[in-house]
């Protein structure tokens, strides 16, 4: 079922208070946003409830014929919003204007405001055990067991938000186009960067009845649980007295975390005091890095 929302986003469901929006930017006025139904839990029954998955379309390229693609853009980790300007002058855009097709941008879950939980809390968060379903699809042999998926988020895994994107592909009637662009007669092209890109590989892989062909842009499709050579960039490539000095600042950040009567003065420094992890302190210190290494 297909939505028309006003700038406020998905209405909440009647029992919960309206979904949280921690990415969500302004949106251009020249694409509406609209909503499609989807299941909170695709999968294993623990829940009955849906949340609207926000998508944004581009029809002024658009040449009804047989064969017409659709171009996706995968959202990502951000407010779907974040990435329409990949629909109105960026490689959607493009791909459209010389294909003569639709182009997408669909709203991940738990972004935005696609959101189906009433907050992010860790008690709703929390996983209810879910036996994996063979051939276990995305999950390593070593997330099989029932003590890693039940440490899993819930509903927020890779596995629920490809369904996503595939019971979409399956089941969307776009507004005011009167051809049914079904995977039976319609290319659809998936493209993401980075996360998404790495969305795209997967979606491609694992429904290739659904999706014709997928554009993995700087596709991350290693999962690996240290990366420290994703910043080693900046120390190569910066300025050698700003490198040092970050190089320095680590260290002493690392040195004031170890001694426990010196952490918690630290973080009060910051005003990062209510983050109890050492892990998601240093995580936000690296937050202002992330554009540095886009750059080089």
């Amino acid at each position: 079922m297909v939505t028309n929302l006003n700038h406020s986003g998905a209405p909440a469901r009647a029992d919960a208070p309206p979904p949280q929006s921690p990415f969500a930017a302004a949106t251009p006025s020249k694409f509406s946003i609209q909503a499609f139904t989807q299941p909170l839990d695709h999968f294993y029954n623990t829940t009955v409830a849906t949340f609207q998955q926000r998508f944004w379309v581009n029809t002024r390229h658009y040449k009804p014929r047989p064969g017409a693609p659709v171009i996706v853009i995968d959202g990502g980790e951000t407010s779907g919003e974040d990435r329409l300007p990949f629909l109105d002058t960026g490689i959607a855009d493009i791909l459209a204007r010389a294909t003569g097709s639709i182009g997408v941008v669909l709203e991940h879950r738990y972004y935005g405001e696609s959101v189906g939980v009433r907050n992010f809390s860790t008690d709703t968060l929390r996983c209810a055990y879910a036996p994996p379903r063979p051939p276990y699809r995305l999950f390593t042999r070593a997330c099989v067991d029932s003590v890693c998926l039940t440490r899993c988020c819930r509903w927020l895994n890779n596995e629920q938000a490809l369904e996503d994107s595939a019971n979409f592909i399956r089941n969307i009637k776009f507004e005011d186009i009167d051809e049914a662009l079904t995977t039976h007669n319609t290319p659809w092209i998936y493209y993401g960067g980075s996360y998404a890109g790495a969305r795209a590989a997967y979606v491609r892989v694992l429904y290739p009845n659904l999706v014709f062909g997928a554009i993995a842009s700087s596709a991350v499709t290693r999962a690996v649980l240290t990366n420290w050579e994703y910043m080693d960039v900046i120390r190569l490539a910066a300025d050698p007295k700003c490198s040092s000095n970050l190089m320095n600042t680590i260290t002493i950040v690392d040195s004031l975390l170890k001694f426990s009567p010196l952490r918690g003065r630290l973080k009060n420094l910051l005003d990062l005091s209510e983050l109890e992890s050492d892990k998601d302190f240093v995580s936000v210190l690296t937050v202002c890095l992330g554009p540095s290494v886009a750059s080089e």
